[in-house]
């Protein structure tokens, strides 16, 4: 089954993009490596956690990664127009409320759970942003979403449970 297993995903990691992509090989040894990043964050955050606190952990990493944008603002130089307050106000909630409070809220969950656990339960994102675009926003759920949905859930659901020995 293993074998099977490898077989099929090495078929999936070279096959032609959907998109018309030209190097989906080197498209899929990135997203490798951005899982590896993830798990290495993992275990990192687990050894830090207990001496510093999830709010001064993710306000150093928030800074840091903050600094990381200046070049690249640097070389897009001086906007033309000001943003609107609209625009301020997006980027104040996606800077505070999706990356900030996430990131506060992933590291204390660390803190209490296994990094596997942790991991598993962030697959709820695209779940709570379904359901609450849908209660917000009055937007349309699919069949495949409920399904996709249902799946997700399953999922973190059989990944989570305790075996018992």
């Amino acid at each position: 089954m293993l074998k099977l297993l490898k077989k099929a995903g090495a078929t999936i990691a070279l096959t032609e993009s959907a998109e018309g992509g030209s190097d989906v090989l080197l498209g899929s040894l990135i997203l490798m490596f951005g899982g590896l990043c993830w798990a290495l964050y993992n275990f990192a955050m687990r050894l830090v956690l207990g001496t510093y606190s999830s709010l001064t952990i993710t306000t150093w990493q928030t800074l840091f990664g903050a600094l990381g944008f200046i070049p690249f603002v640097l070389y897009e130089g001086v906007p033309q127009c000001l943003p609107s307050p609209t625009a301020w106000a997006s980027l104040a909630y996606l800077v505070l409320g999706c990356t900030v409070a996430g990131f506060v809220m992933y590291n204390w969950a660390l803190e209490e759970l296994e990094p596997s656990t942790a991991t598993s339960l962030s697959n709820l994102i695209p779940v709570f942003g379904l359901v609450l675009s849908a209660l917000i926003l009055g937007e349309h759920v699919s069949v495949q979403q409920l399904i996709g949905g249902a799946i997700v859930v399953v999922g973190i659901v059989l990944s989570t449970q305790e075996t018992k020995a």
